[in-house]
């Protein structure tokens, strides 16, 4: 065993601090000498008053606060879209019709799959890192005071920092879900709401009034009866390609003046 010479309540402070810069079997021995010091009781004892003392003038409260909304609504809408949650591995339901249904879970399930793979990334490095500042914690607790609910509290603290980069995760996940379903829904509704015959139909309108593209009421009566839609449906379509257009071919004022109409500003 290795002998050390005695040291006094400075020594061992200095002792204890140095532990930090030298190497860990130089470490090992010096926390093994300072454990089996006979002083080792004084120190610990002067350190709990230095505590008692300095902890009144530490914010003290409840550190509970309530789960982030933010949190609850992400993970409200992925569980709601099979994402997470105990439906996680269960088949996925598609929004969308026809051929374009199994595309729609493939992209779906590739979203969940990564999803859960860089969730599980995450749920283990925090649990890692934790791990690490218990141990640490509980090791120094030897030394200095240390209770189980500061613990607690450091474990705590750690997971709500880890906790950002959760609802980064989950935010980007929802977006990308709102991406694909929205691109998926508008095609259907796309085909839905236009046959062939009525997008012919519209699109040679559209581009043979170029100087002046958006139908009169009683124009977009007659389109609006050849394609079997509503009237409605025709100025939707007519308004969207001509705001489209008017960055290019029209001057600035009638694109602003288009804006209004369509509530766009």
């Amino acid at each position: 065993m290795r002998e050390y010479p005695d040291l006094n309540l400075e020594g061992l402070l200095l002792s204890n601090d140095a532990c930090c810069d030298i190497i860990y079997k130089e470490t090992y021995f010096r926390k093994h000498a300072l454990q089996c010091h006979p002083m080792r009781q004084a120190l610990f004892d002067v350190l709990c008053e230095v505590k008692e003392k300095t902890a009144l003038q530490i914010r003290t409260g409840n550190d509970d606060q309530p789960e982030d909304p933010q949190l609850m609504r992400l993970d409200n809408m992925l569980v709601a879209e099979g994402v997470a949650g105990p439906d996680k591995g269960a088949p996925l339901s598609g929004d969308a019709s026809g051929g374009d249904q199994a595309d729609y879970r493939q992209k779906l399930g590739q979203i969940r799959l990564v999803y859960n793979q860089e969730l599980q990334k995450y749920e283990e490095a925090c649990s890692e890192f934790t791990q690490h500042v218990m141990s640490l914690l509980k090791d120094q607790s030897r030394v200095r005071p240390i209770s189980q609910k500061e613990i607690e509290r450091m474990v705590s603290i750690i997971q709500k920092k880890f906790s950002g980069i959760q609802v980064q995760l989950k935010q980007s996940t929802c977006e990308a879900v709102m991406i694909l379903r929205s691109r998926f829904l508008d095609a259907r509704r796309k085909r839905r709401n236009f046959s062939k015959q009525a997008t012919e139909v519209l699109n040679e309108y559209f581009y043979s009034h170029l100087s002046n593209p958006y139908p009169s009421e009683e124009a977009k009566e007659e389109l609006a009866r050849q394609c079997n839609i509503t009237v409605s449906q025709v100025g939707d379509f007519c308004g969207f390609h001509l705001f489209l257009m008017g960055l290019i071919f029209f001057p600035m004022q009638s694109v602003r003046k288009l804006r209004s109409n369509f509530n766009l500003t």
